[in-house]
């Protein structure tokens, strides 16, 4: 086994008691090895190479003006663990990790973490946190401070990518890539001008049993949030929860599968898209509560389930379902509407048997129903 230990401190106290401008090189070739990196002080930069099996490598600065630098790789790189924790202003970490079953920590406090706007333009160059290939692999960023962004890019199977933001001008980007089995992403903001962006992209077709499962988790907190949720083929899942003002919500699943979608928004103007095209059992339920509503539902599948609901001011809703096969295969669609200038639009296409329920009370109302086929059924009421 090798062991390196670096100390920034030690390393610098001939001269001064604080260390400031450190520079830390490591580099491993193996099995087994254990690296830590500590440094304290200024402008440091920490770069770590670790070629080999269960590495474990764990780097610590705390200061300002901090850069990180970790790369694990090799045909043998399995089971590798990374921690990099930053505190101070103006942190910078970049990890490029290639293997299977990794587990990367990123934790930074301060300010300017990653270094924005978008380091590294988002895949276009550097991401600058958390690029990892391989299969069975965790990843995790939490951020702490002004002016945080994000970025974790997996590539592989049963891979879960984690990001958790506090402060302000927060933004968010988590990729999967490749086959989806087990695929899970989370994204939690809390702040202000939040912006997250989940995108799981799986190839080939949804053609049996085998559990291929997308899952997203989008959850915002405060002013000016806007999350969009791409998750294309495969048994995917969606939840977005925001709360605050100036909401913007979007989520396209082209499913050949068992998609759910479920949107809840609260508090001032919200907009929510919901987009499953084609496919099996397209669900999707959208919550939004005060001021300036409006939510477009589109699925076409064979299941199709639709609940809006819409309390407060200015309200706007469309759902437009086709569904294909015979008559079991009929769509739902239910619409609650509460409150002052409310519109609502449905459009049930297919064999027959569709069902529509529109609920509006308060205000100026306004309710539109298309089905075609055989056997529908459909309920409007409106009061004041």
């Amino acid at each position: 086994m090798k062991k390196v230990v670096l100390s920034a401190m030690a390393l610098a106290m001939g001269s001064f008691v604080m260390a400031q401008n450190n520079n830390s090189n490591v580099s491993q070739n193996g099995a087994d090895n254990n690296s830590n990196v500590e440094q304290r002080g200024q402008d440091q930069r920490s770069v770590v190479r670790v070629y080999g099996d269960l590495n474990n490598t764990k780097v610590l600065q705390n200061g300002t003006s901090n850069n990180q630098v970790t790369e694990v790789a090799g045909l043998s790189a399995t089971s590798n663990r990374t921690n990099v924790n930053q505190r101070g202003t103006t942190n910078n970490a970049t990890l490029d990790i290639a293997g299977d079953e990794n587990i990367v920590n990123v934790n930074q406090r301060g300010t300017d973490n990653n270094n924005g706007p978008n380091s590294g333009h988002i895949w276009s160059g550097d991401p600058n946190a958390v690029e990892i290939s391989g299969n069975s692999n965790r990843a995790n960023i939490d951020q702490n401070g002004n002016l945080n962004e994000g970025f974790i890019l997996t590539e592989g199977d049963n891979n879960r990518a984690d990001i958790d933001q506090r402060g302000n001008e927060n933004l968010s980007y988590i990729t999967t890539t490749g086959t989806a089995i087990n695929n899970v992403a989370e994204s939690f903001q809390d702040g202000t001008s939040n912006s997250s962006e989940i995108n799981q992209t799986a190839t080939g077709t949804f053609a049996d049993s085998t559990p291929d499962s997308n899952t997203a988790f989008v959850s915002q907190i405060g002013s000016t949030n806007t999350s969009t949720i791409e998750q294309t083929r495969f048994d995917a899942y969606a939840n977005v929860d925001q709360v605050g003002s100036d909401h913007l919500s979007d989520i396209s699943q082209e499913s050949f599968g068992n998609d759910r979608a479920n949107i809840t928004q609260r508090g001032m103007t919200q907009t929510s898209y919901v987009v499953q095209v084609s496919g099996l059992e397209n669900r999707a339920n959208v919550n939004q509560y005060g001021q300036d509503h409006s939510s477009l539902v589109i699925q076409s599948g064979e299941y199709d389930r639709a609940n809006v609901t819409q309390r407060g001011s200015a309200s706007t809703s469309t759902i437009d379902q086709d569904t294909s096969g015979g008559i079991a295969n009929a769509s739902v669609a239910n619409v609650t509407q509460t409150g002052m200038g409310h519109l609502s639009e449905i459009i049930q296409r297919g064999t027959g048997a569709h069902r529509a329920n529109v609920t509006q009370t308060g205000m100026g109302q306004i309710s539109n129903i298309n089905q075609t086929g055989m056997g529908n059924i459909s309920n409007i009421t409106q009061g004041n």
